[in-house]
């Protein structure tokens, strides 16, 4: 019996542990859910995107995000690169740095947004996006500003990985 239960344990641990590594080539499609506070409002936003890696650290990503708060709906555009820095077999700190351009109005952002990501298994994983560092146009005052933040941009999202 002892033994039966000890060979239940290393199978499932052995499964749960495989290393599902990212390589060149492969493509994740993907998206997220965020909340985040700007000049006092928040906003949520829904942001599908796909991801192309270029080795087992480096991604290109390119996504659409629909958002907005109880004023105004938005449209944007964005492109960027990930980092992969593998913490375990299957976790990752991945910041996020892109571009982004709203086509409802004439803002724009250039940013940098840490995440982690973990490998639920082979093709799957999931994504938390907590902060923000970034320049850009936020509003509508055709300002130029710069903001950081910790908790002011919060993201959640999943990922299937072909």
């Amino acid at each position: 019996m002892k033994k039966n239960l000890l060979s239940a344990i290393v199978i499932i641990v052995s499964i749960f542990s495989a290393n599902a590594q990212y390589k060149k080539g492969d493509i994740e499609l993907g998206g997220e859910i965020s909340y985040k506070v700007t000049d006092g409002f928040h906003q949520f936003a829904i942001s599908p995107e796909v991801e192309f890696f270029l080795d087992e650290h480096w991604a290109i990503n390119a996504g659409v995000s629909l958002f907005g708060n109880n004023h105004k709906t938005r449209f944007s555009v964005s492109a960027g690169v990930n980092y992969y820095l593998p913490i375990t077999s299957k976790l990752y700190f991945a910041p996020r740095g892109g571009l982004e351009v709203e086509f409802t109005e004439s803002n724009w952002s250039i940013n940098v947004k840490p995440n982690l990501v973990y490998e639920l298994t082979e093709h799957i994983s999931m994504s938390l996006g907590i902060g923000y560092i970034g320049v850009g146009r936020f509003n509508d005052d055709n300002k130029t500003t710069f903001r950081i933040g910790v908790c002011d941009n919060l993201a959640w999202g999943i990922a299937y990985k072909f």
